[in-house]
């Protein structure tokens, strides 16, 4: 266990580590987005362009525009400007800041730092060969900036806006403060560099002033000032708030870069580059241009110093203690069981002293993330493998444990019994089981399955909360509303929920990438089968049977799609009018000719201004749901995506029809509004209707209890003894496949009553619809207002009032921190983070620190996080912490593995290629997605044996397909050019990893599949390790133009947390020992080969050289699974189509001789 002193320097650490790694600085084409780069001092030919390119955009006048425009009609031709300086390769800004760190050591030479691959500049070492083949295989190579500004339209500075880089502040204050530095302890990196960060922009404010003759005051932070001009029509003037100051100039800028470079010890003369960003006039101010320093600073910042002064919260898990006490087999050397960690006093330096007054609001740190740091790195743990006692794991089984709610998913799919085990474990959380609890499931064990029950569970014990109400009105707390400013004389509010009952109810899932956010965010809406579809007449085709908010779901989605395709691609002839004398119900922007024209018959545009305004409506729904994936299979608004504010718009939009009207017409008060007509029709008061829904609840609740009831009275008198309770799951593996205490018939009163559940909370709504329709709107408005103050209430309430309408709420670790910002610590009580294997530790901080249970899933042998900075570094600013195990740097470990290891219930996993052994939490062993072999590599690759399969047979007539391609022969190479400077290039695909001939095999390979019928429908992933052979791949892809089945082509990275059909690795590397550490990276430990293996359902097809790749162990392992086909090429087989014509005239004798052509 962690002192807290280590605590704190593992927190300080993490600190670090996010404050120096730089913002990845790309330039991507979008539509309204212009770059501009120059260097200083050389204003000729492109740059002279560039220059001009950008200045010319400024306004010079008033800019204005009718007051009744519809919005549709309103052209995006308000330019911002966003000023980069310094844009510097990122391998220079790491040498530079080991460099400055090793004069702090006083070493007389700093290159004793750099000797390491990562800085050699060699792209043979193998950090050279994980930077160019990983997920982030630009970043080290990549480019970064010092810093940033912007300017409006007019181009002048915009007050506050300039912000420099972490390690800029960094190295200023390394670099000024080395004499010092150098004889303290605590290098106080953190405080130094923000503290030089405000003075820099302190500097630009009076340098600006200086410069430009822009007073401090003169804009008070406006972009633009908006004036009405009254007329016909009225319009709206957009004037510059700071007339009397002069643009920025482009010497102005390259002066500000070179000062700052200097400063940071960096080479002068860098880029400076100016991005234009054209905008609506209705949107005022300045694009957000997003943070420039690490999403997850603040939030370490804020649990370093509450952990410091006020400490942390409960981390023991007195059931966990109970199991170990029932493990007969346990090791009598275990540790003993967790303590609650002393809180000694620790050194308090000047600058993290508080004042008493924020002493007093300071709260001690959230049990979960106590427990990481107390307990993640497994020391002093003691352990119960669940696997190996029967005793633990049927306490965990026993019918009591089972929830009550399920999923409506198809009644004869049931959880097995890890899940079912896993699932008992988790409900538990808090008091019992710990506040954090880890899952380890390897792919297709499950995990979603079981995220879907607690879910349906945590649903169903509020729904038993609200039953227990003698009205609907008794449901929220009238006498304490929750009030906020929005501006200094509006105020909003919202009647909350009542605090016992939304009380342990609000649900959070996060994940460090898009990918899974999106999977859960789809998937739950979709995921109905408890009873068979029926007719849907409004669509003529089916919907699920039971439905809750289902328009809104639909409509979430369907907005989810950009509009502006909608928008922007009207037919010839068809474009909007430059001017709008007014608006009009005709005139509707969401119902514009524009919109409706993508998907629609032919129509003109008086054609469909003649449409009644309903038939219009209806055919732009028609449009909209077309672009929605499946619609039939939607059945509710289960969940949504927040986060961003781009995710926070579009549901406000869809759901709440705040901002731009919704064209989809499913806003909950719309769809509230139709139940009360219905009601209405009906004559049934909606009171009648809430009391219905709770009797129903009430009655398959009474049915659910007695069952279970008497299922645990025939356990406990032993007339029902499974075989498991004393038979270990590691003797018989085959007892993963049972299922306990369940049938079709008890699956479906459960998941009965979790319908029950969802229509109970909607009957709620419905029976209080003003307050409802009011709070839910006022929750959007807070979605959208950033931070405001309250005057009453929190902001926890408000998501307890949507997690009422909507169960889950998900979003990226990057985004919790914005959305949840005035969440204080342990005020969500359930967070869920899914695919936690890709996330760092210190990503994860923020999100765990505000929840009072946590619940980590993903799988310890998938890939780790991608850590951008160079090891040298992080390992020297770990050694600048003696406390600080090596187990929490982000290079060796991830949130899984942390959170795996604090877990004093789960099991271990022997490593087949190292042959240790590596404890994971709560563990997940029955497998239902690769058919074999994949399953088979995968279970010897990584599980140890321990995975059973049940994934279900397929039997279409195809012929299985897995193998490995080794390919002889040489295919077409394409002839070395010169250029005018001397660089040498090799036609399209020169880089070294990228084998011409397993591509010309790939090519061909591809063409056979989409010859053959079998294969039509299917979905197809090309895989490799290496960024360069998984480009080339996508190109050929594009190439063929591949119709009859689904193709896709990434590195390893891009697809984890997906699956195919047929999936084709095609491995390159440099052949011959060169590429020897290429192919050890890629194999060494296994977790790419695996996430690789277990993307394929039907088939792995590889393409590599397999005397090269069977020479590391692992790849050994897949290749005994594999039948081996030599494969031969011909002279005439190539890659790409821009080596043909060259490949034909080379056989063809016109470059090299006399050969004999060969057939193409």
């Amino acid at each position: 266990m962690e002192s807290r002193a280590a605590q704190l320097e593992i927190l300080r650490f993490w600190e670090e580590i996010e404050l120096l790694t730089p913002e990845d600085f790309r330039k991507k084409d979008a539509e309204g987005t212009f770059w501009s780069e120059w260097r200083p001092g050389r204003f000729s030919g492109n740059e002279a362009e560039a220059v001009e390119r950008w200045q010319s955009m400024r306004l010079h006048e008033a800019y204005e525009y009718p007051a009744k425009a519809p919005r549709s009609l309103l052209e995006a031709d308000l330019p911002f400007f966003t000023v980069y300086l310094g844009v510097i390769e990122k391998r220079l800004v790491y040498r530079q800041l080991l460099r400055e760190f090793s004069g702090i050591e006083g070493k007389e030479s700093p290159e004793r730092a750099l000797d390491h691959p990562a800085f050699a500049g060699s792209m043979d070492s193998i950090w050279g060969e994980m930077s160019s083949s990983s997920i982030a295989g630009s970043d080290l190579r990549g480019q970064t900036y010092l810093a940033r500004f912007q300017l409006n339209p007019w181009g002048k500075y915009i007050d506050e806006s300039f912000e420099a880089a972490g390690f800029c502040g960094a190295l200023r204050y390394l670099r000024a403060e080395k004499a010092r530095l150098r004889e303290a302890e605590d290098l106080r990196l953190v405080e130094g560099a923000l503290l030089r960060c405000e003075r820099m922009a302190r500097w630009m404010e009076a340098e600006v002033a200086r410069v430009c003759g822009q007073s401090a005051d003169a804009g008070s932070g406006l972009a633009v000032k908006a004036e009405q001009i009254d007329g016909d029509p009225v319009m709206i003037r957009l004037t510059d708030p700071m007339e009397d100051a002069e643009p920025v100039a482009e010497g102005f800028i390259c002066e500000l870069s070179d000062q700052l470079a200097r400063g940071a010890g960096l080479p002068e003369g860098l880029s400076c580059v100016v991005k234009t960003t054209l905008s609506r006039p209705l949107r005022r101010k300045a694009p957000e241009p997003g943070p420039l320093r690490s999403f997850y600073l603040a939030d370490i910042r804020a649990a370093r110093v509450a952990l410091m002064h006020a400490g942390g919260r409960s981390i023991l898990a007195p059931d966990m203690e109970r199991l170990r006490g029932l493990d007969s087999r346990a090791a009598p050397e275990a540790g003993d069981a967790p303590k609650e960690v002393l809180q000694e006093e620790v050194p308090v330096n000047a600058a993290d002293q508080l004042s008493p007054e924020d002493l007093d609001l300071l709260q001690p740190v959230s049990g979960p993330l106590a427990r990481l740091l107390a307990l993640g790195s497994g020391k002093d743990v003691s352990r119960t493998d669940l696997l190996k006692s029967p005793a633990a794991l049927a306490d965990l089984l026993k019918p009591e444990g089972l929830p009550s709610g399920r999923w409506p998913a198809d009644p004869s799919h049931h959880l097995y019994l890890a899940q079912q085990a896993a699932v008992s474990g988790i409900l538990r959380a808090g008091e019992g089981f710990g506040p954090l609890v880890s899952v380890n499931g390897p792919p297709g064990t499950g995990k979603s399955w079981l995220l879907r029950d607690i879910i349906a569970e945590i649903v169903t014990r509020r729904a038993r909360r609200i039953a227990e109400k003698n009205s609907s009105r008794d449901v929220f707390d009238w006498e304490h509303p929750v009030v906020w400013e929005l501006s200094a004389n509006r105020t909003d509010s919202l009647t909350p929920v009542q605090p016992g009952i939304a009380e342990d109810s609000l649900m959070v899932v996060a994940s460090n990438n898009n990918a899974a956010i999106r999977n859960i965010t789809d998937s739950l809406p979709r995921s109905y089968g408890l009873r068979d579809p029926r007719p849907d007449p409004s669509t003529g085709g089916t919907r699920p049977a039971f439905s809750y908010w289902r328009d809104c779901a639909l409509g979430m989605m369907a907005l989810a799609v950009e509009m502006k395709p909608l928008a922007r691609t009207g037919k010839k002839g068809r474009s909007a009018p430059k001017g709008h004398g007014g608006a009009s119900e005709d005139d509707d922007p969401n119902l514009s000719f524009e919109d409706g024209n993508a998907g629609l018959p032919d129509l003109s545009r008086e054609e469909w201004q003649k449409l009644p305004a309903a038939k219009r409506r209806q055919m732009l729904r028609e449009t909209l749901l077309k672009r929605v994936k499946s619609p039939e299979e939607v059945w509710g608004l289960s969940s949504a995506t927040l986060g961003s504010r781009r995710n926070c718009g579009r549901f406000v939009q869809a759901v709440m029809g705040i901002g731009m009207t919704n064209p989809f017409g499913s806003t909950i008060q719309q769809q509230i509004d139709d139940v009360l007509d219905q009601l209405d029709l009906m004559r049934r008061l909606p009171e009648e209707d809430w009391l219905s829904a709770r009797k129903r609840f009430r009655e398959l609740d009474e049915k659910v209890r007695v069952r279970r009831e008497r299922m645990a009275e025939r356990c406990r008198t032993h007339r029902v003894v499974p075989q498991v309770f004393s038979t270990p799951l590691a003797e018989d593996p085959s007892q993963h496949k049972l299922t306990l205490w369940v049938d079709e018939e008890f699956e479906r009163l459960r998941s009965e009553l979790f319908e029950a559940a969802m229509d109970l909370h909607a009957a709620t709504l419905v029976a209080q619809a003003d307050a409802a329709k009011k709070g839910l709107r006022a929750a959007a408005g807070y979605l959208l207002a950033g931070m405001p103050h309250f005057e009453s209430g929190s902001a926890r309430q408000v998501f307890e009032f949507l997690s009422f309408l909507i169960p889950v709420i998900s979003t990226t670790l990057a985004s919790a921190g914005r959305l949840f910002a005035q969440v204080g610590p342990s005020e969500l009580p359930w967070v869920f983070i899914d695919e936690a294997s890709q996330a760092s530790p210190q990503a994860a901080v923020g999100i765990l620190n505000r929840a009072r249970r946590a619940v980590v899933l993903g799988d310890l042998r998938q890939l780790m996080p991608v850590v951008t900075m160079p090891e040298p570094l992080a390992e020297f600013l770990r050694g600048r912490h003696p406390l600080v195990d090596e187990v929490w740097s982000p290079m060796k470990s991830s949130l899984q593995s942390l959170a795996d290891a604090s877990m004093e219930a789960g099991t271990s996993i022997r490593d087949s290629v190292s042959h240790e052994d590596v404890w994971t939490g709560l563990p997940l062993r029955t497998h239902r997605r690769c058919l074999s072999p994949m399953f088979e590599i995968a279970n010897a690759l990584s599980y140890a044996g321990q995975m059973v399969q049940m994934t279900p047979r397929v039997d279409d007539g195809r012929p299985a397909q897995s193998c490995w391609y080794d390919i002889v022969g040489k295919s077409y190479v394409p002839p070395v050019r010169v250029s005018k400077k001397g660089r040498r290039t090799q036609g399209a695909g020169g880089d070294p990893k990228m084998i011409r001939e397993e591509m010309a095999w790939l090519r061909k390979l591809l063409v056979e599949f989409h010859a053959d019928r079998l294969n039509r429908g299917l979905s197809v992933f090309v895989l490799s390790p290496f960024r360069a052979v998984a480009e080339g791949a996508g190109r050929i892809i594009r190439e063929l133009g591949l119709r009859d089945f689904n193709a896709r082509a990434g590195t390893v990275h891009t697809f984890q947390g997906q699956e195919a059909d047929v999936v084709i690795l095609v491995l390159g590397s440099i052949p011959g020992s060169k590429g020897r550490r290429q192919r050890r990276w890629a194999s060494m430990p296994a977790n790419l080969l695996n996430v690789a293996v277990t993307r394929a359902r039907r088939d792995l097809i590889v393409i590599g050289d397999w005397g090269e790749w069977t020479l590391e162990p692992a790849v050994g392992i897949l290749a005994g699974a594999l039948p081996r086909k030599v494969q031969y090429l011909e002279p005439g087989d190539y890659a790409f189509n821009a080596d043909a014509e060259a490949m034909r005239a080379a056989l063809a004798g016109r470059l090299f001789g006399s050969e004999t052509p060969a057939k193409a």
